[in-house]
């Protein structure tokens, strides 16, 4: 039966009598993945929420399928602000990681540096720092440090590290990723971007805010050129070099980014949106702070 599903998928046949559908399940994957390069976060949700639907009724909820869905949308309903919905997919990633692949210590491992997520919605970066601990040293032995998703692995569990303020062991891991990467895939990379974004946060967490700011400007304008201003990681890089530039005294400065950021964000999300909450709140205090009032970041 399984062998007859993979054959309707390949060629693009609807499956009725299983409430979902195979082809929408793909097309809305498409979709899905092509208005988040568009900067269209709330309709990348819609469509990815829809194909792991479909997932769930065609293949089932602990299949291959739904697995690998859950994760990206895990992390739209993350940058939606919606922290409980993306929580519980990231609960089930991790059940059906332990279920599907406790005998491929390698696909576990990628999964474990994913399923780490959930403990940094909780606060717990500990345990995701365990998790990833784990998981990446592998990934670096049997794939090598080349792969884009290892690279990714090591970026995540940088990133946890900082949350724990192991800020030197984090730049350790992430600094000579970023050479490698250019040296690989050039300056114009995404995951270039985001590890200047986290030598960025290592850099503020030690105090070198110009350092953090340098890296910050390096990220915003790798993402500027891959995704344009309309667009959610460049909102992302362009939020943290705005918090470096105030907390170094850079007001005036730092207003002009604050106005089109949140111009930008209000286009893409709704007033009650973390982002847009950000963006305000800090154009907020630039505006005070201009009135000879006293504000503090």
């Amino acid at each position: 039966m399984r062998l007859l599903l993979l054959i309707f998928l390949l060629l693009g046949v609807p499956l009725p009598g299983y409430g979902g559908n195979v082809t929408t399940m793909r097309e809305a994957l498409m979709m899905g993945s092509a208005a988040y390069k568009r900067g269209e976060v709330q309709k990348a949700d819609t469509l990815y929420s829809a194909a792991l639907r479909d997932a769930d009724q065609v293949f089932g909820e602990t299949s291959e399928e739904a697995f690998h869905i859950l994760s990206p949308l895990a992390n739209l309903k993350f940058l939606l602000g919606r922290n409980r919905a993306g929580e519980a997919l990231m609960v089930r990633y991790l059940k059906i990681c332990k279920i599907r692949y406790a005998d491929r210590p390698v696909a576990m491992a990628f999964a474990m540096t994913r399923a780490a997520e959930v403990f940094v919605v909780r606060k717990d970066y500990a345990r995701a720092a365990q998790l990833s601990g784990k998981a990446v040293p592998l990934l670096l032995k049997k794939i090598g440090p080349d792969h884009p998703d290892v690279v990714a692995a090591v970026n995540r569990y940088a990133g946890y590290l900082i949350g724990l303020k192991k800020y030197q062991k984090a730049e350790e891991i992430a600094a000579p990723m970023v050479k490698q990467v250019i040296k690989k895939s050039g300056q114009d990379y995404f995951l270039t971007a985001s590890l200047w974004m986290t030598l960025g946060d290592v850099a503020r967490g030690k105090g070198e805010l110009e350092i953090a700011l340098r890296h910050y400007r390096q990220a915003h304008k790798i993402r500027v050129k891959l995704y344009g201003h309309r667009h959610i990681e460049t909102l992302q890089a362009v939020s943290r070099l705005i918090d470096a530039g105030l907390v170094m005294g850079q007001w005036q400065a730092m207003q002009g980014y604050l106005e089109q950021g949140l111009a930008i964000a209000r286009e893409l999300y709704s007033e009650e949106n973390p982002m847009v909450r950000q963006f305000k709140q800090r154009l907020d205090l630039v505006k005070r702070k201009q009135r000879g009032k006293e504000v503090t970041i």
